[in-house]
């Protein structure tokens, strides 16, 4: 049965400041500490140092918390947004197996976790370590099946859980690297353009763009995830040929503490959690740089987003398992490829237009001072009879 007949509601008439946009963080191991930049993905400028007296060899972004880890050798560090302090020491991560320390030759963060690459493995065994922030212990998430890989950067898609990082030894395991620590595999998607070979620095957008970043001052490359092609490059303010770079994607650093927030309670799933809404990108029309996304969904379930000018409370709407939080007219993004599947991850994610913003009467373009709602619609099983579920509201004040 598909979505858009299954999920019918006719009673319901479904027929701190102004942010910047995401940008990149990166950074090297420079011998004067201070060589980190943030890149505007509008103007293509970099800007720094944010902080001074510490170098990188891995660079992680946690926006919920406003902090950026970084690593060196076996430490991890970190950093508040706009601080004036230097990053301070907050693990030396350790193998609780062997008692051996975990070099992070890059980091990640994702869903709560702080992720890291040990190059050379404790233990001997090289692989991706989640990292225990309070006592340091590194558990073994993915240890690679093929040991001749050299991955550098990492970074992971918050849409699907999917890790990749940079491999940069001979081909032909040099190129860009999907690691999957729920399947455990590890699978080259794309060789390296050029004659570009010491990768070490990875940022993944919402959306699925790969930015590569070298040590050296050579132009970082962009791969779409979508097409699995490069499609451009964007400047560098790398000074001179380091021995280690690092990035990461950040949606608030450099602008506010938000986009949105959540509102009215969400009924749980299958899963046993319920379905939360959250956004990337930026709050701003001009932009026009806005991801919804939605997580703790079933796995393999199909969804798509709401929106309304609206909030509301309405439970169990046409048979529903769960609450709607919209009320008054209701939009829906239903448009080719706008209905998602959860995959293995249990999200989904959606770039909107914000020109083509979706009613029962047509689009419309969001307006500066409008407030919109979103929630997400989606199939699930329960006792094995089908049903719907919604996540919680998530609103939005546009600038």
């Amino acid at each position: 049965m598909r979505i858009t007949t299954a999920l019918v509601l006719p009673s319901l008439g479904l027929s701190f400041c102004a942010l910047a946009p995401a940008q990149i963080v990166y950074g090297t191991d420079a011998p004067s500490d201070d060589e980190n930049f943030l890149l505007d993905l509008t103007t293509t400028v970099s800007t720094g140092p944010l902080f001074t007296g510490q170098e990188m060899f891995g660079l992680a972004d946690d926006d919920t918390n406003m902090l950026l880890y970084m690593s060196e050798e076996g430490r991890v560090y970190s950093w508040s947004y706009g601080s004036v302090a230097i990053p301070a020491l907050v693990i030396s991560p350790i193998d609780p197996v062997t008692s051996n320390s975990v070099r992070c030759e890059a980091l990640a963060f994702h869903n709560g976790t702080l992720y890291g690459v040990d190059e050379f493995g404790a233990a001997g065994q090289e692989g991706i370590y989640s990292f225990d922030l309070v006592t340091g212990a590194a558990t073994p998430e993915l240890i690679y099946t093929n040991t001749l890989l050299d991955i550098g950067g990492l970074d992971v898609h918050p849409a699907t859980g999917l890790f990749y990082g940079g491999s940069d030894t001979a081909a032909p395991n040099r190129g860009i690297v999907q690691l999957d620590i729920t399947a455990n595999t590890e699978t080259i998607i794309a060789p390296y353009v050029g004659t570009y070979a010491d990768i070490d620095g990875t940022a993944v957008s919402p959306t699925g763009t790969i930015y590569m970043i070298q040590d050296e001052p050579v132009p970082i490359d962009v791969f779409d995830l979508a097409t699995l092609t490069y499609t451009g490059t964007l400047p560098n303010a790398v000074a001179a040929a380091r021995v280690f770079s690092a990035g990461t994607w950040s949606d608030v650093l450099g602008g506010s503490t938000g986009i949105g927030t959540n509102y009215c309670t969400a009924v749980a799933n299958s899963t046993g959690s319920a379905a939360s809404m959250s956004a990337s990108g930026s709050g701003s029309v001009a932009a026009n740089n806005l991801v919804l996304e939605a997580s703790s969904l079933p796995q393999n379930a199909f969804g798509f987003f709401l929106t309304s000018l609206t909030q509301g409370f309405v439970p169990n709407p046409g048979g529903s398992q769960g609450n709607l939080c919209l009320g008054g007219s209701i939009g829906r993004y239903v448009g080719p490829g706008q209905v998602q599947n959860s995959g293995a991850a249990g999200a989904i994610s959606l770039a909107v237009d914000l020109t083509q913003h979706p009613t029962p009467t047509g689009f419309v373009s969001v307006q500066v001072g409008e407030t919109w709602n979103f929630t997400a619609w989606y199939r699930d099983s329960v006792g094995g009879s089908a049903t719907s579920n919604f996540a919680d509201g998530y609103t939005i004040v546009f600038n």
